[in-house]
């Protein structure tokens, strides 16, 4: 088995746990975060430095998961809260567009 196979399979699982599946339970988990743009921008983070270890594969659905969840909690939000998770959102869109 080729050392390239070893190391993404290992990776991915890495990746799996590090960034977490959209659920509903993860929305009510966010109230604990605090701000939901620093935990959106930290994600991000995470997403970016997973697909230089793993490659956009097995990044790219996670970010999907996310974006969605980004977007209901911009939907929610109001004012100043509202303008910065929409420039988030929209850098994760070109996250998604690089990473397709």
């Amino acid at each position: 088995m080729p050392r390239r196979v070893v190391l993404a399979s290992g990776l991915a699982g890495l990746a799996a746990a590090a960034v977490p599946a959209t659920t509903a339970t993860a929305d009510s988990d966010l109230a604990d975060v605090g701000s939901p743009f620093e935990h959106f921008a930290q994600l991000r983070r995470v997403i970016i430095q997973t697909d230089n270890l793993i490659g956009p594969r097995h990044v790219l659905p996670a970010l999907q998961q996310n974006l969605v969840s980004l977007a209901t909690r911009r939907r929610a939000a109001r004012g100043a809260d509202a303008i910065e998770l929409l420039a988030l959102e929209a850098r994760y869109e070109e996250l998604a567009g690089w990473l397709a």
